[in-house]
């Protein structure tokens, strides 16, 4: 993620768009990919890339200061980075309304009851209000589980076990 991004973010954060409207921008915008080719191509004028940004955000789903903020980003040629852009203001939302994310790589699915208790774990660890946590299935690991939170990595997989054992021994 650049400055930019991360800037534009920051932006449409401080606009008070709602989390609902950014998320369904962004399912748009990478579900459909005519959508996004179209606004990003140099080929297209600008006013008939306005024009798009208004037929298709003119729901009640997306207030008017989003879609103004998307023909700016449109406008200054930044279509290019709109997903980031979106991801750089999620995390501002979830920072801002205490919300930690955690991706969890599992090989064994772990039930509702043991998801729960990390929620309450990583809630207290980070002194968050929620954790949302992304499970994300990984056979490498052998045995375990491995978490990311915040560029943090807690392994406690087979394989971080036989990695780190193999360190152990290649350095005596």
């Amino acid at each position: 993620m650049t400055q930019t991004t991360r800037n534009y973010g920051r932006v449409l954060y401080e606009l008070g768009v709602p989390k609902e409207a950014v998320a369904e921008a962004l399912d748009l915008f990478r579900n459909e990919k005519e959508l996004k080719k179209v606004l990003e191509s140099p080929v297209v004028q600008v006013r008939s890339k306005l024009h798009i940004i208004d037929q298709i955000f003119k729901t009640d789903m997306f207030p008017k200061v989003f879609v103004n903020f998307l023909k700016k980003v449109c406008e200054n040629h930044r279509m290019q980075d709109i997903e980031e852009i979106f991801e750089s203001y999620t995390i501002f939302y979830n920072k801002a309304h205490g919300i930690i994310v955690a991706q969890f790589y599992y090989v064994t699915m772990p039930d509702d009851a043991q998801i729960e208790k990390m929620k309450q774990y990583l809630c207290r660890k980070y002194q968050a209000k929620d954790a949302q946590i992304r499970l994300i299935k990984d056979e490498s690991l052998i045995g375990g589980f491995r978490i990311n939170v915040d560029n943090t990595e807690y392994d406690y997989s087979m394989k971080g076990r036989l990695d780190h054992l193999k360190q152990k021994l290649t350095w005596r």
